[in-house]
């Protein structure tokens, strides 16, 4: 048995799932995703336990393989519409830094003169020590 396959995919609350046929979708509260789920692959929904679990029909390879596919694909939906998309970057070195400056982004990265770069309004930058 998949190891991935068999865990149930728990769903938080404030997330909506629906399952018409092969096709799974998922709400949140960051937005809306779907998935045409193989259609040898059988997906359930538990409302009571708010679980997603996925099985399959039988130990072929192409099973197997599908089954942990699926299962993984649903879990990152649920992720992808419950947090929000997050990327960490660390500058490293004697002399560089980063400030921000209203919506432009000024980098001290080796250059004479420090390089902006301007702040998208969906983008949120966050400076920590």
């Amino acid at each position: 048995m998949s190891r991935i396959g068999k865990k149930p995919v728990k769903t938080p609350s404030g997330v909506k799932v629906e399952l018409k046929g092969q096709n799974v979708k998922i709400s949140g509260p960051n937005g809306n995703l779907s998935l045409d789920v193989h259609p040898e692959i059988k997906v359930e929904y538990d409302s009571g336990t708010s679980e997603i679990r996925v099985e399959r029909p039988s130990n072929a390879r192409q099973h197997r393989a599908l089954h942990g596919t699926m299962r993984a694909l649903i879990a990152n939906m649920v992720e992808g519409v419950t947090k929000s998309f997050v990327k960490n970057i660390e500058i490293y070195g004697t002399g560089y830094g980063v400030k921000v400056q209203g919506k432009d982004m000024l980098l001290n990265v080796g250059f004479t003169v420090p390089a902006t770069v301007k702040i998208p309004d969906e983008v949120k930058v966050d400076i920590g020590t």
